[in-house]
């Protein structure tokens, strides 16, 4: 397990270098403490982030508490802090479901269960140790001060339906960023007719 690390981190610094992290080194000659100790200099000089972190519908409390050390999740604020992890994507993840007016109301209330726990846990639990960040300059501004960063990220874009204003709610409530995957339409086949007319 520490030859992994050390190759990974050896990765990263190889890397770093190539692409001017940091002044460059000649790492091949370096003993496993040596590289180790380079990847770590450059690491801590490095913004760090994961843009994907699914949180369950009972983050934020008891049953689900990121500050806990003995919580089993992968991110944990005690394992970013540990692991040098200086941003987290808490994601608002809200599975498929019937795209009728009952199921985007549901889809809609889980979104903002997952909204609000990002809050909870931000706000109210740990305002100490990690704050929202609703802009890239507000990354920056929390990083400096020392503090973990959440930002919001959406997969799924159900819970938003056929109602666009919902685009600049969740705006409001942090979202920055959508996830990767595709976003599913509410209207998809509505679109799709639009879009095999000809002009």
């Amino acid at each position: 397990m520490i030859r992994q690390q050390t190759i990974a981190l050896a990765v990263i610094a190889l890397l770093c270098t190539q692409l001017g992290c940091s002044p460059q080194r000649e790492v091949s000659s370096m003993s496993d403490e040596e590289l180790t100790a380079y990847a770590r200099e450059i690491h801590n000089q490095t913004l760090t982030l994961d843009t994907h972190d699914d949180i369950s519908f009972e983050f934020a409390t008891a049953e689900d508490d990121p500050g806990n050390p003995q919580n089993a999740r992968q991110a944990t604020l005690p394992k970013m802090r540990e692991g040098g992890l200086d941003v987290g994507f808490f994601i608002v993840y809200v599975g498929q479901g019937e795209r009728t007016p009952e199921g985007n109301e549901t889809a809609y209330k889980q979104a903002i269960t997952k909204f609000d726990a990002i809050h909870r846990m931000a706000e109210k639990m740990y305002p100490d140790r990690i704050e929202i960040a609703y802009t890239a300059a507000d990354v920056v501004r929390i990083h400096k001060s020392g503090k973990l960063v959440a930002c919001i990220g959406i997969e799924n874009g159900w819970p938003i339906a056929n109602d666009l204003a919902r685009l600049k709610e969740f705006q409001d409530r942090g979202w920055i960023g959508v996830e990767k995957r595709r976003i599913r339409l509410a209207n998809r086949p509505a679109l799709e007719k639009r879009a095999s007319v000809k002009e």
